[in-house]
């Protein structure tokens, strides 16, 4: 029973990694994932595999009690915290992103409105993609109904994402002249 138990958990857990990693590794945009939402599609991976991971673990502390091994099944019950702490903040930043109230979602945003209005075009005909990073400084790229992209720069000032500068393209000299630091954008010639 015990061995089934546990290929099972190692079986939940291998789709959960497939799925939490699917989306990222391949580059995946929200729609690419058929009627579910990729981001989505991530949580419920992360939720597999903490999913294997309490039921591993529960299976080897239950077995342990029964036994009257203490610290197999202490040990166990310590392995299981990280997965319940994992499951909760992947629950709570998906309910965020739903909401519109995480911190990449007040980018995308501020973007989105911010190229709505330099390009004269609706804002809810704008996709925006987190595309690169750094301390006090983003870049979303922002894509139009019609495949059209420009590159939203924001930096972070009093507590919210401000945009600084939209454009097809950024190279070193234009990062360097808004302040922001010269290795922002990947793509930046």
């Amino acid at each position: 029973m015990t061995r089934r138990i546990h290929q099972s958990a190692g079986a939940i857990l291998v789709v959960g990694v497939v799925f939490a990693v699917s989306p990222g590794y391949f580059g995946w945009q929200t729609g690419d994932c058929g009627p579910i939402n990729c981001g989505f599609v991530q949580v419920i991976g992360k939720l597999l595999v903490c999913a294997a991971l309490l039921l591993s673990m529960g299976t080897v502390a239950a077995r342990a009690i029964r036994a009257r091994q203490p610290t197999p099944a202490a040990l166990a019950g310590v392995m299981m915290v990280p997965a319940f702490i994992w499951a909760g903040l992947t629950i709570d930043g998906w309910r965020a992103t739903l909401a519109g109230t995480g911190e990449v979602a007040q980018m995308v945003t501020t973007a989105r409105v911010y190229a709505a209005s330099s390009l004269g075009v609706p804002q809810d005909s704008l996709r925006g993609l987190t595309v690169d990073g750094k301390p006090g400084w983003a870049v979303v790229k922002v894509t139009a109904g019609d495949s059209r992209s420009e590159f939203v720069i924001l930096r972070f000032t009093g507590g919210v994402w401000a945009p600084r500068a939209i454009g097809p393209a950024f190279s070193r000299d234009d990062l360097r002249a808004l302040g922001a630091p010269v290795d922002l954008m990947r793509d930046a010639r």
